[in-house]
């Protein structure tokens, strides 16, 4: 996941889970998954909610690709710590518009840096429970989801980090065809059964789900091409409103949109199309210029004359590259989420109006950190006062089945889930009305994501999942694992499916090369006879799948097969070892050797020898020793010739045996900070040595390596 960054190169990241009974503290660090790549932060402590063993917190994070670690303590003792790999601070865009950004006329390479990302699904019915919070990195197999294939994306996110070295996420809401009046009456309210008449539904339904979770820096728009002949006004009014929707939808914040203008279909522009675009740059706060794409023409950019392809793909992709300016993001104020109601996302119930005594289905997106006894509870509330009217019993289900009571006063309502344990009030949905005089509206089918699972995953499976062809019937296990595995399909519905034995699943080499099959090694195909007859026709199925050779049940799920490519299996990607700081004490005795009552001074470097810059307070114990009284002088740059830093430490003389010396400064990687303290050697008659140990605690700074944390230096002393 990446979260978007602020116009300080930050943001607050929110961090939720829960924790054993007996947990007192909760604790969140960020830690770069590389050196260069964003600045650890310190532990940083996440509140107890009441009544429950649930935590909820923010952490504020520079800009970067990190490791997040979470730990849960009883007092100082660590009961438990976990950790999320690939988390991300740095850009979110959503892609609108219509084909040229939608894609998928010719296969286009994948990002081929890890920081460039996606959600892995592109469905056209978006049923909203089903969306996924697993992120993805962009491959030319991968979906720009919620709704496109991978297009350009990948190509403009390698540019873009290692432009601004932070990571990207690209979300998708585009569709071939579409014209600004469809965008318009959808984004209105008027919505049809056709993914065209829809459409604004897609961007709709990614800001509700997706962008109140991780904010957005703009949504990048491209459209225009489907009206040719519209007047100059009615493409400002159109477009003008569906920016003013994406802005409501955000609670009212104003997200940036950038404005490409684009007309060019069949080898003509229209030049009152491309003036409402630039109207829209120059009269609508917050849109700014984006490419200008109908001057990259001829048959080697767009073959047919409208679409790009081939050379026309990367021209494409650097007039975005262009736009994405360093002014753009310094005067593109992004949307930055802070609300933790975010956490369980509530959309669209279609069709908009409804009549009393219906049934309708209240989905959400849950991301809550829940108890096991946690249910949920479906509301619908007025708007025009915001009094929840109706509450459902509660269930586990998503989405929640209610029926609109039949006494409900005609109005506009929304819909809103809550949680129980511990108590969580959700996003409130679209806005849909009541009427009794509406037309009844049509049965509608439930989607929904696995019922049940059970069974371990071998270590061996990186990403399992299925392509579905609901038409057909036709069916392809795909698989990405680092050995043989076999599958198992089982209808479990009553009702009949014969092939359910289990299936050695053979190399992606003898699989035809669709691009979905893009990140899997491993594909099987189980085949329809002919188009709605035999494969896997739709019902309740335990799907499983084992490495080869295993007699176990494997790792299964129940579940109905979504159309379309569907990853249900995607464990943690594994990272790298990532190297804490170490620290190292390295002491000078100033002079070594002394003669009688004289001036002893002592310095201490501490170094950093791993590379890695440090978080957090560093403690240092000095001994004391009853021949030399040592202080500290807090403004001291320069300690017998030796470079000190003492106005960073703070110094403490209140033990009997050590001085402690403690600072909260960030030691570079490979840097040092020094302090030094002076004083008075009185030997007295006596002869003889004397050592001063200097002990570095361990965890100072973050270091995880204790065994080289303590030095001594010696001096040698005589009575004259």
């Amino acid at each position: 996941m990446v979260f978007q960054r602020g116009l300080n190169n930050q943001a607050a990241v929110m961090v939720t889970g829960t924790a054993p009974l007996t947990t007192t503290t909760v604790e969140a660090r960020f830690v770069p998954l590389t050196t260069g790549q964003g600045s650890q932060t310190a532990w940083t402590s996440l509140g107890l909610l009441s009544g429950s063993s649930a935590f909820r917190g923010q952490v504020t994070v520079a800009a970067g690709w990190y490791r997040l670690d979470v730990r849960a303590k009883a007092g100082s003792t660590v009961l438990t710590q976990t950790q999320v790999n690939r988390v991300g601070v740095g850009e979110v865009f959503v892609v609108a518009g219509q084909s040229n950004v939608f894609g998928g006329f010719e296969r286009v390479p994948g990002a081929s840096d890890d920081r460039v990302s996606c959600v892995d699904l592109q469905q056209d019915s978006l049923s909203e429970q089903t969306l996924p919070l697993r992120f993805s990195h962009v491959s030319y197999g991968t979906n720009i989801g919620p709704s496109q294939p991978p297009h350009i994306w990948g190509i403009l996110g390698d540019r873009l980090v290692q432009r601004l070295n932070v990571p990207v996420l690209f979300l998708g809401a585009a569709l071939g065809g579409s014209s600004s009046s469809q965008w318009n009456l959808s984004a209105a309210g008027t919505i049809g059964t056709t993914p065209n008449s829809s459409v604004y539904r897609r961007l709709g339904a990614t800001l509700l789900h997706y962008i109140l979770r991780t904010g957005a820096r703009a949504v990048l728009w491209h459209q225009g091409e489907s009206d040719r002949g519209t007047p100059t006004t009615t493409y400002f009014n159109n477009i003008r409103y569906v920016i003013e929707k994406s802005r409501q939808q955000l609670g009212g914040n104003s997200l940036p949109w950038m404005m490409s203008r684009a007309s060019y279909i069949d080898g003509v522009s229209d030049p009152n199309v491309i003036a409402a675009q630039n109207q829209l740059i120059s009269a609508v706060p917050n849109v700014f210029p984006g490419p200008e794409s109908d001057n990259i023409t001829g048959t080697d950019n767009r073959p047919d004359y409208t679409h790009f392809k081939g050379a026309g793909l990367y021209r494409f992709t650097d007039q975005w590259d262009q736009n994405l300016s360093s002014s753009f993001f310094q005067n593109a104020a992004p949307f930055l989420p802070n609300d933790p109601a975010a956490l369980i996302t509530s959309g669209y119930t279609l069709p908009l109006t409804r009549r009393q005594g219906e049934t309708i289905a209240v989905a959400s997106v849950r991301s809550d950190a829940q108890e096991s006894d946690n249910q949920y509870v479906a509301q619908i509330v007025r708007v025009s006062d915001g009094a929840t009217v109706y509450e459902s019993a509660p269930s586990t289900d998503n989405p929640i089945l209610i029926t609109i009571p039949t006494d409900l006063a005609n109005g506009q309502y929304r819909l809103r889930t809550r949680s129980t344990h511990p108590v969580l009030l959700g996003t409130l949905g679209e806005p849909f009305n009541v009427q009794q005089s509406a037309t009844p509206s049509p049965a509608f089918a439930i989607f929904r994501l696995p019922t049940a699972s059970g069974g371990t995953g071998d270590p061996v499976i990186q990403k399992w999942g299925y392509r579905y062809e609901a038409g057909t019937y036709g069916f392809y296990a795909v698989v990405q694992a680092t050995a043989p595995v076999e599958v198992r399909i089982e209808r479990i519905d009553g009702g009949s499916f014969s092939d359910s034995g289990w299936n050695f699943v053979p190399p992606s080499n003898q699989s035809p090369d669709y691009n979905s099959f893009g990140d899997f090694n491993y594909i099987r195909n189980y085949p329809p006879i002919t188009a709605g007859l035999g494969g896997v026709s739709p019902g309740l199925y335990r799907y499983s799948i084992r490495r080869q050779g295993d007699t176990g049940a494997g790792l299964w799920y129940e579940l109905r097969f979504l159309d379309g490519r569907n990853i249900i299996y995607y464990p943690m990607e594994p990272i790298a070892p990532i190297t804490s700081p170490d620290l190292i004490p390295i002491s000078y005795a100033l002079p070594s050797t002394q003669y009688g009552t004289s001036n002893s001074s002592l310095v201490v470097n501490v170094v950093e020898v791993n590379s890695r810059t440090t978080s957090g307070q560093i403690t240092v114990y000095v001994s004391k020793d009853p021949l030399v009284t040592l202080s500290f002088n807090p403004a001291a740059t320069d300690i017998g010739g030796r470079s000190v830093q003492n106005n960073v430490w703070t110094f403490n003389n209140s033990n009997p045996s050590y001085y402690i010396l403690t600072t909260n400064q960030a030691i570079q990687g490979g840097s040092k900070l020094a302090f030094g303290l002076t004083g008075v050697l009185t030997p007295g008659q006596t002869k003889g040595t004397l050592t001063f140990s200097q002990i570095i605690v361990g965890g100072s700074g973050d270091e995880e390596q204790a065994n080289n944390n303590s030095s001594g230096v010696r001096i040698d002393y005589f009575n004259k």
